[in-house]
């Protein structure tokens, strides 16, 4: 009788493997910095005198994590099991502005924070993310809150708030991404600007 109950059990076991079947895999994703800019946006000659620091407060706590999150509705979200960041969105966002700076003011000394002890950024820049997400198939959004500071970080000299939005062509999580990373360039454009324009 023993037996035959745990034969029954092993029998059951591997009939309800085989409906559930295996997992897929997951698909990881990667924001990108610019490669070129339009000829007159770039600082010429290279000024390695110009140095910027950058600082990311915390995400917001919805899209702090290795899943992807986008909008279902203005008040419902997806959190996405197969669709994941291929690191941390804090560290892939803040390396694709430093990169995004670099390029764009022609300098090499674009940090991110923490950077060494004997850097001293001319200039500071302060980054809140209210929002990184969107609907897919609609749009791809990125709210972020930023401040420039003097080299101690105490004064602000610029306050600003960037609201952006990006039409998709299909509702592809690799299309999203991009227009992820096209927004976080149009971010980079207005926070060069403002540098320049500082000078």
């Amino acid at each position: 009788m023993r037996f035959s109950f745990i034969f029954i059990l092993f029998i059951t076991a591997i009939l309800m493997t085989g409906c559930i079947g295996p997992s897929p895999d997951a698909d990881f994703y990667t924001l990108n910095s610019l490669t070129s800019v339009p000829d007159g946006n770039i600082r010429d000659p290279l000024r390695d005198d110009l140095s910027v620091g950058l600082k990311l407060s915390d995400l917001p706590k919805m899209i702090d994590r290795p899943n992807i999150v986008t909008r279902v509705s203005d008040n419902k979200v997806e959190v996405s099991e197969f669709h994941r960041w291929a690191g941390s969105l804090d560290e892939d966002f803040m390396r694709v502005l430093t990169e995004n700076l670099s390029l764009l003011l022609n300098s090499t000394r674009v940090f991110s924070y923490p950077w060494q002890e004997y850097v001293r950024p001319e200039y500071r820049v302060y980054i809140k993310i209210i929002q990184i997400d969107g609907m897919a198939g609609k749009e791809a959004t990125i709210k972020v809150k930023w401040t420039i500071t003097d080299k101690e970080g105490m004064k602000p000299a610029v306050i600003k708030k960037f609201i952006g939005n990006e039409p998709l062509l299909d509702s592809s999580y690799e299309t999203f991404v991009s227009a992820l990373s096209k927004l976080s360039a149009d971010l980079s454009y207005e926070i060069g600007e403002e540098i320049l324009r500082l000078q």
